[in-house]
């Protein structure tokens, strides 16, 4: 600016004027911002959304003199009066400085660039948060929160992906229980200040049929969970080992809202709330701890290739119930996803596939399976499920999965589609079934197809040209073995072939099928699909329609050898 021009020649005087009489003799303010001088230039000072502004009104009366026997005047001041007020701001904005930077470039005084300047330390209301975001990030920061391991235990969190979550509420309460003072810690960098660190001390022993995980992810119910009776609620963990200066307000009982819902030191504080399965919540950046135990030794025994029934989920996202088939899980759409905790592996290898039982009134989509919470995990397999004549009609598949998953992990059931499937049960499998040489493979035992569909018998139909159907670890057996393959069909038309690729379509082709005539769609009869090359050892089998229209529909095959095989 104009050194001469009156506002910066009287600064010291308003200095002066805001800092040390409005400011500490009227108001009492002594200290100032942290990291924030006194006087200095707006690109010296801290990021505020808004600042009051003070403009300073001076009128100067000069004597004016010509300079006797020459040319010129001089001059000299009489009296200078100035008055401070609240800056008059653009668009009838006052004691703004916004508004009076924004009148500066009105009227010319002020250039747009030097206003940009100012723009980055005067963000503008609700601006705030971004600005720390920009300013962590041009120095190379990232706000958060880490985890002592040698003090703290993690349980489960948002945005703390490098941490392996605890998600069998089972070990969860044995952890707690194991505890001197059972205590669980929940930290929260985007929470305000009196929810960022919160400790829940628990009271009372936890029923046999209470779910303390999922009443602090999902939901917050007061069942066998009400402050000071079963809980108590603290801001800082020797509190909380102590007892005292517990929290005063607690509500509940609101469906996928989960700790602490409103509760508060002395009040209600809303919107501090985590939840997995919806949003709303301010808590997207939490996690849940349990102070560190060394010798904790768990006693729980996991079976080596469990059962889950569709409900027995850990967490969900966007799935619900059905009132067709209690146990399952229905409205799975593209994104959801179905976790399930400490589904034992066993050793490397010797979990192959996955036995999943299912409806599905439609076509098309796919299910990814993933290790982990969410849908970011390691992908370990896919699976492409085929239509089974209506939601309410079940059916059991097969499809395999990497073989070198080992030991207890959490799984994840993640769609790629809408409505891609109704889950009723799963359970983790070896093909123990599959072993024997020459075994019998009901066609809806299947690992993966495109454009298929089952019945109410479990028999496929809907086989198109182009349409395939895959089916995991089948044994041919040791080299000779096996040269025949057995097969149920029914047809009601004429023309179209079956051809036979071992592991995929881009595979081996082994065999090809025309299939005959049977006098309608549910007139079966059997076939034999004799093998072009000689195949031993366990592989994928796929069938591959080709031709024109609906090629058959088939109930089972079975591998066999020409010389034992006697049926016609």
């Amino acid at each position: 600016p104009d050194e001469q021009e009156t506002t910066t020649r009287f600064k010291a005087n308003a200095l002066f004027f805001v800092s040390m009489y409005d400011h500490m003799y009227q108001r009492g303010y002594v200290e100032n911002i942290p990291g924030s001088p006194m006087c200095g230039c707006v690109e010296h000072m801290p990021v505020v959304s808004r600042s009051d502004c003070t403009q300073t009104n001076v009128k100067e009366s000069y004597t004016f003199a010509k300079v006797p026997d020459g040319t010129g005047f001089t001059t000299a001041i009489d009296s200078i009066d100035l008055q401070f007020q609240s800056c008059q701001g653009a668009n009838n904005r006052n004691n703004d400085l916004e508004a009076f930077v924004q009148q500066l470039v009105n009227d010319g005084k002020l250039s747009t660039v030097e206003q940009d300047i100012f723009k980055t330390r005067v963000v503008g209301d609700n601006n705030c948060p971004q600005a720390i975001d920009d300013l962590l990030d041009v120095h190379g920061f990232q706000s958060g929160y880490n985890i002592d391991a040698t003090e703290w235990t993690y349980v489960v969190g948002e945005q703390f992906e490098d941490h392996k979550a605890i998600l069998d509420y089972r070990l969860f309460h044995e952890m707690v229980e194991a505890l001197e003072v059972p205590i669980v810690r929940r930290v929260c960098p985007t929470c305000v200040d009196s929810h960022k660190d919160i400790y829940y001390r628990r009271l009372t022993p936890m029923p046999e049929d209470f779910n303390l995980l999922d009443t602090l992810m999902n939901n917050w119910f007061n069942a066998n969970n009400t402050l000071n009776v079963d809980f108590s609620l603290h801001s800082t963990f020797l509190d909380a080992f102590l007892g005292t200066n517990g929290w005063t307000f607690c509500n509940y009982n609101d469906p996928g809202i989960g700790f602490p819902r409103d509760c508060g030191p002395n009040g209600k504080v809303n919107f501090q709330w985590n939840s997995y399965s919806r949003g709303g919540g301010d808590a997207n950046h939490h996690a849940f701890l349990l102070p560190a135990d060394p010798d904790f030794q768990t006693t729980i025994v996991y079976a080596h290739h469990p059962t889950f029934f569709g409900m027995d989920y850990a967490v969900q996202k966007g799935t619900s119930t059905t009132t067709t088939n209690a146990n399952a899980r229905a409205s799975f759409d593209n994104g959801d996803y179905l976790t399930y905790a400490s589904a034992n592996f066993g050793t490397a290898g010797s979990t192959k596939g996955i036995r999943i039982n299912y409806s599905k009134g439609g076509n098309g989509g796919m299910v990814e399976v993933r290790l982990g919470l969410g849908t970011t995990g390691r992908l370990i397999g896919e699976f492409r499920p085929a239509k089974t004549e209506s939601w309410i009609n079940y059916l059991t598949a097969y499809f395999d999965i990497e073989e070198d998953v080992e030991g207890i992990q959490d799984i994840t059931f993640v769609s790629k589609s809408s409505s891609v499937l109704n889950l009723a049960w799963f359970e983790l499998s070896d093909f123990s079934e599959r072993s024997e040489v020459h075994s019998r493979i009901a066609a809806s035992e299947y690992s993966d197809q495109k454009g298929t569909e089952f019945g109410t018998s479990d028999n496929m139909n809907s086989f198109h040209p182009s349409d395939y159907i895959t089916y995991a670890n089948v044994n041919f057996g040791p080299a000779g073995t096996t040269d025949l393959i057995l097969v149920e069909y029914a047809k009601g038309n004429t023309g179209g072939r079956v051809e036979v690729w071992l592991d995929g379509t881009d595979g081996t082709l082994i065999g090809e099928f025309r299939p005959n005539k049977t006098g309608g769609w549910w007139n079966w009869e059997e076939a034999k699909i004799a093998l072009s090359a000689d195949v031993s050892g366990i592989h994928d089998l796929t069938f591959l329609a080709k031709g024109s229209n609906t090629v058959m529909n088939m109930a089972w095959f079975e591998l066999s050898n020409m010389s034992e095989n006697v049926r016609d």
